[in-house]
């Protein structure tokens, strides 16, 4: 049931120049590894494309990335076969009269391994083309263009075994999953430099389209005739249907953003940005959020009053404060009603007078969820305020940091407000409700030497946090679970 994996690698890539305007990186890979249980491996191929063309005396700058990949990644029943191995009397004969032992109401593992599968075969390409070209000496147009494009077909099935009772079926689990990641972003940006003083301004748009599809089939019964059910031809019956499943989803982030930073003497430095972020996400009366952020900072250590200094090799003030938006753990479409078919009770009733039972019933529409075109990002604002430093020919460094960050209009799956609202819960921002984190962190390192052959550092951190919910409507905030010994859970 169980080997001792080998891994094998092999790569060929070749790379070279045209004339200083032209060049490029081409590689080919084979990696092949056996897991440590029997009928696992991986066998992954792939290819790589980097190139990059100067022209018009290197004003003018493309560079193209290209990855392509081929998974196979076949699996054994694991769990049921670790199981198995704990549980089965090891004193048990694994074969008799050359066959795999027959067990009383369970498989005999030799036999999974035999009449079980789990392949999945996964092709990848991923590419991008950044074009940049400087329009005016210090005004650079930069292109991304990327995608990053997955399709998956996963086969999990079972040969019929009319030897034990349950398993003389067989089954057939078949997924096609596509994932699909499309990046277009535009930036300008211009440097201006001044005697002591210099400028960067940056503006851009950017947009980004995720997509899901996966379809899942599931088949049993089969003809015991030694064809893998992947290669049978199968149709539903009555007796055992077929099962279908869909899902997809698509999600767009839009972006619009700009930057300032400012440097005097290299002593002092400013950044401010502004960013205005749509989703797809949200509802349809508030996509975008705007986002401001700004940064200080004082190199103190350059100052004339340090010149005789012989403490500080560096000493760094900065302060910070911005607000950033939050869409993550937030599901597609959360914004937008959804309904469904029910012959549940209540969800239906009689039309012609002649049922008489809710299998008799036409399918009621039920509402699964509601709508909310307000639901609006959730806010995090931060304040930071650090001191960078160095001391005694930089044997001693270290940085000492303050934060404070607030999250407001906190997104949570909540129990409806509204009583005439169709369904119990509702994707909503939570009013008033703050959840606060502050707190301070020391990071030192040290470096010494006993020799010049002989050189070591010792570093450490420590750091204290004040978590806090503030304002909230709910005596309990599900926020997960801790699992595994000695955990008492999570909420």
């Amino acid at each position: 049931l169980t080997r001792t994996g080998i891994s094998q690698n092999v790569n060929l890539s070749m790379s070279g120049a045209i004339a200083e305007k032209f060049n490029y990186f081409v590689s080919a890979g084979v990696d092949n590894q056996e897991g440590t249980f029997d009928n696992s491996f991986l066998k992954r191929y792939s290819g790589r494309v980097n190139l990059n063309q100067k022209a018009f005396d290197g004003r003018l700058s493309v560079d193209l990335n290209l990855t392509a990949s081929r998974t196979v990644n076949e699996r054994p029943d694991a769990g049921a076969t670790a199981v198995d191995m704990l549980q089965l009397n090891p004193t048990l004969p694994l074969y008799t009269r050359g066959e795999p032992t027959l067990l009383d109401e369970r498989l005999n593992p030799l036999v999974r391994n035999r009449i079980y599968s789990d392949e999945a075969v996964s092709n990848r390409i991923l590419a991008n083309i950044l074009p940049s070209l400087e329009i005016v000496e210090g005004l650079t147009y930069k292109l991304n263009l990327g995608i990053d494009y997955t399709s998956t077909n996963r086969d999990v099935q079972q040969i019929p075994y009319v030897l034990l009772e349950g398993q003389e079926n067989g089954f057939l689990n078949t997924s096609a999953t596509i994932n699909s990641n499309t990046l277009i972003e535009n930036t300008l940006t211009y440097n201006h430099n001044q005697g002591d003083h210099n400028v960067t301004v940056l503006v851009g748009h950017s947009y980004q389209e995720t997509i899901f599809e996966q379809k899942v089939l599931e088949l049993e019964g089969f003809a015991n005739n030694g064809i893998e059910p992947k290669y049978q031809d199968q149709i539903s019956s009555d007796v055992l249907p077929t099962s279908l499943e869909a899902r997809a989803y698509k999600n767009e982030l839009q972006s619009f953003f700009g930057r300032v930073n400012y440097g005097y003497a290299d002593k002092y430095l400013l950044t401010a940005t502004m960013r205005a972020d749509g989703s797809s996400k949200f509802g349809a009366n508030n996509k975008y959020g705007y986002f401001p952020s700004v940064a200080f900072g004082w190199n103190i250590s350059k100052e004339g009053f340090m010149a005789d200094n012989e403490v500080f090799n560096n000493l760094k003030l900065r302060a910070s404060w911005g607000q950033t938006g939050n869409q993550d753990g937030i599901d597609p479409k959360v914004s937008l009603a959804s309904y469904e078919d029910s012959k549940d009770e209540n969800d239906s009733y009689p039309v012609n007078g002649n049922e008489v039972s809710l299998n008799d019933y036409p399918f009621g529409t039920v509402a699964v969820r509601t709508a909310f075109p307000n639901l609006q990002w959730e806010v995090s604002t931060q304040t930071n305020i650090g001191l960078d430093f160095a001391l005694f020919q930089n044997k001693i460094t270290g940085t000492l940091d303050y934060f404070n960050k607030v999250a407001t209009d906190v997104v949570l799956f909540a129990n409806r407000i509204d009583p005439i609202q169709p369904t119990v819960k509702v994707w909503t921002n939570i009013p008033d409700l703050e959840i606060q984190n502050s707190g301070v962190e020391l990071s030192l390192d040290y470096r010494g030497s006993f020799s010049t052959d002989f050189t070591f550092n010792v570093g450490g951190n420590v750091s204290y946090t004040d978590n806090k919910v503030v304002n909230s409507q709910f005596e309990v905030l599900t926020t997960g679970a801790a699992q595994g010994a000695g955990q008492t859970g999570a909420t």
